[in-house]
Order: structure tokens, then sequence, then C-alpha cells
């Protein structure tokens, strides 16, 4: 017997036996015995069940039982700010709850402290939106996968932001862990070398977690290269490196410069506009994020990213299926945008390195 095409239901294997849905329901649910119904029917129905494919809704299943999953969405306070994760974050609820999956949102300092109160208010999942940085070159800044183990016995944990330099660590032993990750520094170092290819010159750079190789290289070298802006507002940051490019473009040819935030690229934009700077005439602009609003900009901006969304949706459907996800390194999402003037030359260069940005890219 081939296997019905589609979703297989209770209902269609009633149908097809000619019994009831209640019927099929107590045979697979191995509730037979307590309402009496005949063995020959439990297995005509289990053996049916088996060939046709049918997999029970195990979330239906607990709903009826009045047991409710319940999945932590973590996200880091500062990170939150700028709302960098957030339409994930709400996708990622909309689709859970949707399922009758119970969702906790939380936003704390650290992952540690987050992790501690969603296990305490009982999700056995979580899903953190906090970047998380794993490499020996730069150091560990705030994620020990024995350590969370230990700390945490029983809860899943996906990370779906999580950057390393040459390859993912070996899978957690546990299988507790998973983790989705991006080549950042490999993609930082390709993106700045082809960019001066095409238009030799100095950079200038904000040091921030995807540029730390290149920001240590670039200090011991000249130091007033470094963007180091002591700022709440990412917006009066980017003001503040424009002024400091204003200072120095006579001194250095600068010809590009690359931000770690779009709200900072903004400011930098805006602020050069005002004097008349040509973008990306007389310098190249490049930032970190993309955020949905740097495309809508007087000048677009040239941004990339992790593509969160997408491993969120991987870490979504597994959790409503509960299917088995492995460790993931995912290429980073570039959107050529206005401010920086990317030929197709270039383009084809980079696309070794990157996704070429659609609009499902976009956050």
């Amino acid at each position: 017997m081939q296997k019905m095409q589609g979703k297989i239901r209770l209902k269609d294997i009633a149908a097809a036996l000619n019994v009831s849905t209640a019927t099929v329901s107590l045979c697979l649910n191995e509730r037979q015995s307590r309402y009496q119904v005949n063995a020959d029917t439990v297995a005509k129905v289990r053996e049916f069940a088996a060939k046709v494919g049918y997999v029970p809704d195990r979330n239906a299943r607990n709903l009826k039982r009045g047991i409710r999953r319940c999945v932590g969405l973590l996200t880091n306070r500062h990170w939150r700010a700028g709302q960098k994760c957030l339409p994930a974050v709400f996708a990622a609820e909309q689709q859970l709850s949707s399922c009758g999956i119970e969702c906790r949102q939380l936003s704390a300092r650290n992952h540690l402290e987050g992790l501690s109160q969603l296990r305490e208010l009982g999700c056995s999942e979580v899903i953190v939106f906090e970047p998380v940085i794993e490499d020996p070159a730069v150091g560990s800044v705030s994620w020990q996968p024995d350590d969370l183990v230990q700390r945490f016995p029983g809860l899943k944990i996906y990370s779906v932001d999580y950057s390393v330099n040459n390859q993912l660590p070996p899978p957690d032993k546990s299988g507790l862990i998973k983790r989705f990750g991006v080549k950042v520094w490999d993609f930082q170092q390709q993106l700045v070398q082809i960019m001066q290819k095409y238009y030799p010159g100095e950079i200038m750079l904000h040091s921030w977690r995807c540029s730390q190789l290149l920001a240590r290289e670039l200090r011991q070298r000249n130091p007033e290269l470094i963007f180091e802006v002591d700022a709440e507002n990412p917006f009066k940051i980017g003001i503040a490196g424009a002024q400091k490019y204003l200072r120095l473009r006579n001194k250095y040819n600068i010809r590009n410069v690359f931000w770690g935030d779009d709200r900072m690229a903004c400011g930098f934009i805006n602020e050069l506009l005002k004097y008349g700077v040509s973008v990306p005439g007389e310098v190249n602009v490049i930032s970190f994020d993309n955020l949905e609003f740097a495309q809508y900009l007087t000048i677009p901006l040239t941004t990339w990213g992790v593509p969160i969304l997408r491993h969120t949706q991987a870490v979504v459907d597994s959790i409503i299926h509960q299917s088995e996800l492995s460790d993931t390194i995912s290429l980073p999402v570039l959107s050529p945008g206005g401010s920086a003037a990317l030929t197709p030359a270039m383009l084809d260069e980079l696309q070794k390195y990157c996704h070429i940005s659609s609009e499902e890219d976009v956050i």
C-alpha cells in the first residue's frame, strides 16, 4: 500500500477503515482496553496507520492531556535595545504559540541569568538570541558549553547568533546545545581585502565583535583610524565618527569605512552629507546588522549580518516537529546598498564568502 499524500489525520484513517475517529484515537493512543475496543479492530487500525505513514501530533496530544511545552526566548538587554533580533523573536513566538507551545520571552543582562530564570519558569527548551562568540584567537566571550550543561542539566539550548573563526567546535556530547554559526571574522577580512583591492587607500574601522582581529592590527599600525566613542546613543557615535573622519581625511586617503552597527553608520552618513561629502563617491561605507530600516535611508546602507531569521526558522520547525538538528555554519548575508560602490566584479568575488540578500534575510 502506498503512503497517502500530505499529512495523515485520524479522520483519514477512520474513513478508510469505516470506523469512527474516536475509535482510531483510542487504538493509537493505547487506551483500547479501557474502552473495550475489539482486538482485531486495534490491530487493523495500527497496521493501516503504519502502512500509510501516520505520525501522531504530539503537541495536540499533550494539549489534550493538559501538558503544555514551554519554550524560552532569550534576548540580551543591550541587543534588544537595538531591535536586532526582535523580528525573529516575534516570528518564533507566533509560530510556536499557534501550535499550542507556550512561550516565555525574557530579556536579561547575560545568558546565564536568563537561562536560570527561564528554567525556573518551566522552560525545557530555550532559543538564545544573544550574540555568542567562541574563538581561541579572541577568547570565548560568554559561552562555555560544558559549563551550561552542568549548570542546566536537561535544558535544550539553541543559539541562533553564534560566531566562530574557522569551524564550529565539536558538537556538545549531551546533545543539549545546538549552535548556528557564521564565520564573521573570515568574511570581514575578505570584505576589507576586496574593498581595498578596488578602492586602494586607508580604512577606518569600528572595533566590534566581527572586526576584533582587524582592529588589533590597525590599532598597532595607526590607532587614529579606529572608531572608539564612549556614548550610549549609536546615532551619536556615528556622528562623532564622522567628525573624526572629517578631521583625518586630509591627512589620510580614507576610501573605506566599516561600522559594526547600522544605526552608527546612519549617523555617520547623515553627518557627512551635511558637509557635502559624497557617499560613496569619496568614501564607501559598509555596516553590520542587516536591519530593515537600512534599505529605506536617503542613501541605502550596504550592510551584512548573520541570517538570524533563517536560523530561527530551522529551530522553530525542529521544536514543532520534535526533529533533530545539527550544529550549522551558514554564510553571512550581504545587502548591497547605495553607501558602497560594489561593482558586478566585486559581487562575483564576494559571492564565494556570502549570500546576497533577499527580502527574507532582512530583519
